[in-house]
C-alpha cells in the first residue's frame, strides 16, 4: 500500500477552491494595483486556500539549502520566492488545478474554520507555535480527499459507514483500504515538506497519545490545540459533523486534562472564537497576519 500511495502521490495535487483562485486571477491580472497591495492581497488570499499554502510552502522549502530552517508561514515563503515568481506559480497552478468541484467546499471550509481556531486558541493558551497549529487544523483532514480519489466510490461508502457506525472513520478507513486519511495526510505533507511536528501531529492525531512518553511534547502541543479547535468548530457549526462529534466528544476530557483547562475555560474560549468564526464567515479577507 505505501508504494501503491507514494506512486500516486507523485501525480496528484489538491486543487485549491475555485473562489478563491478567480479572485487570485483578479488580483494578478490589474495593473492598477500595487506592488506592495498586490502582495499583501495574495498573502490573504493564499492564506484562505489550503491547496495554495501548501504549494507556496513547498517551492519555498524546496530553494532553501539543506542546513537551513524551512518555511513555515506563508509570508515568509512569499518574501523568498519573490513576487515575480510567487506570481508565475500562481499562474501556472490555476490552469493546471483550477476546479469546479463543489464537493471539496464543505472540507476546505471546515479546514479553514479550525485551522483560523486552532490559532486563536494557541494564542490564549501560549502552547507552541501559533503558525504549526494553524497549519495543523488546515491540513489536518487532507487525506481524505486523496482517498477519496485512490478507492473513489468505495471510499465514500467508508464516510457514510462511519456515520452509522460505532466505530470512528479510520478504523473503518484500515479495515476496508489498509490505510487511514491521517496516514496519507502525513505523507502528503512530508513530500510539501512541513516540520516533523506538523506531520507527525497529522499522522497521529487518532491516537491516544496524550499519555505515551515516546510522542514529543511540542506534537501532543500541536494535537491537543486541534484537537479543542475541532471540539468548538464543530459545535459552532450549522451542520455538526457526527463524525467529528463522536471522536471530539470522545477526546475531550483527556484534552482538557491535558491542557489544564477546566469546563470554565472552555466555555470562554468557545464565546471567545464564535465571534471570530462568524468574522470569517462574513469575509474572505479574515485570515491575515496569521503568523
Amino acid at each position: 500500500m505505501t508504494t501503491q500511495l507514494n506512486d500516486f502521490m507523485e501525480k496528484i495535487s489538491i486543487p485549491p477552491r475555485p473562489g478563491t483562485m478567480v479572485a487570485i486571477m483578479d488580483v494578478l491580472q490589474n495593473s492598477s494595483i500595487g506592488s506592495l497591495d498586490k502582495f499583501d492581497l495574495l498573502f490573504r488570499h493564499i492564506s484562505n486556500d489550503p491547496a495554495l499554502t501548501a504549494e507556496v510552502l513547498r517551492k519555498a522549502n524546496a530553494s532553501i539549502y539543506h542546513n537551513l530552517p524551512k518555511c513555515t508561514n506563508v509570508r515568509q515563503a512569499m518574501m523568498l520566492l519573490g513576487t515575480k515568481n510567487i506570481s508565475k506559480l500562481l499562474t501556472d497552478f490555476t490552469f493546471e488545478n483550477l476546479s469546479s468541484d463543489e464537493s471539496l467546499e464543505t472540507l476546505w471550509n471546515h479546514c479553514i474554520r479550525t485551522a483560523h481556531l486552532a490559532g486563536l486558541i494557541n494564542e490564549y493558551l501560549g502552547v507552541g507555535g501559533r503558525s504549526e497549529a494553524y497549519l495543523f487544523g488546515l491540513f489536518h483532514d487532507c487525506g481524505m480527499f486523496i482517498m477519496e480519489k485512490i478507492f473513489a466510490e468505495e471510499y465514500l461508502e467508508t464516510v457514510s459507514l462511519a456515520k452509522k457506525s460505532d466505530k470512528f472513520l479510520h478504523e473503518l478507513e484500515i479495515e476496508r483500504h489498509g490505510v487511514s486519511h491521517a496516514e496519507v495526510g502525513a505523507l502528503l505533507v512530508e513530500k510539501w515538506n512541513f516540520s516533523d511536528s506538523v506531520r507527525d501531529a497529522i499522522k497521529l492525531h487518532h491516537h491516544d497519545i496524550y499519555q505515551s512518553t515516546r510522542v514529543p511534547s511540542k506534537t501532543k502541543n500541536i494535537i491537543a490545540v486541534g484537537h479543542l479547535a475541532l471540539c468548538i468548530e464543530n459545535s459552532l457549526s450549522e451542520k455538526p459533523c457526527p463524525i467529528i462529534d463522536k471522536e471530539t466528544l470522545a477526546l475531550a476530557e483527556q484534552v482538557t486534562k491535558y491542557l489544564g483547562i477546566n469546563w470554565n475555560t472552555l466555555d470562554y474560549l468557545q464565546k471567545k472564537t464564535e465571534h471570530a468564526l462568524s468574522e470569517l464567515n462574513q469575509s474572505d479577507f479574515t485570515i491575515q497576519n496569521i503568523y
